[in-house]
């Protein structure tokens, strides 16, 4: 069915990747592509709740500025879609990449043999990255809180960690 609201789209790409990736079609066909193994991870999908807090347009800012710096930056390509269909739940879905760029635009290797042992070429796919990602997005949402003067304050965090005795 047709939304009644249309997502904002955005394709945010490191500054060496070729022009092509800004065509979302022929980016996921050639993601498909490049890919040989039939169980290929080819896109990393997370979805982050936006403050309603925020005007459409800082939501937008701080969002695009999240995902600059945590996965552009790192040399992912981020598709990023801004769901706002019910104003009490805004929303946005991004795809990763999996696979880097080389420096001429081309694609770079997942993984390579070294001494027989398979080594990853990015750090990508560290467990650590999520509480990395979390606590950026949690920083910009409370920066912006205390800009706006809002006594909000969210943590990236769980509430067992902050000692919290809540059911999420």
């Amino acid at each position: 069915r047709p939304r009644e609201v249309a997502p904002e789209s955005y394709i945010l790409a490191p500054s060496h990747a070729p022009v092509w990736v800004k065509d979302r079609e022929k980016l996921w066909n050639e993601v498909e592509f490049v890919e040989k193994q039939w169980n290929a991870q080819l896109a990393r999908r997370l979805i982050f709740a936006l403050p309603v807090e925020f005007s459409e347009q800082e939501q937008t800012e701080i969002l695009l500025q999240h995902c600059q710096e945590c996965f552009v930056d790192e040399g992912m390509v981020a598709d990023i879609s801004i769901h706002r269909e019910h104003a009490h739940n805004p929303h946005a879905h991004i795809l990763l990449t999996m696979r880097p760029f080389n420096e001429d635009g081309t694609w770079g290797l997942k993984k390579k043999k070294v001494n027989g042992k398979t080594v990853s070429m990015t750090n990508w796919n560290d467990r650590g990255n999520v509480t990395k990602w979390r606590k950026n997005w949690a920083t910009l949402q409370n920066e912006k809180f205390l800009e706006k003067g809002l006594d909000i304050r969210v943590s990236h965090e769980s509430y067992e960690k902050q000692g919290l005795d809540i059911v999420p």
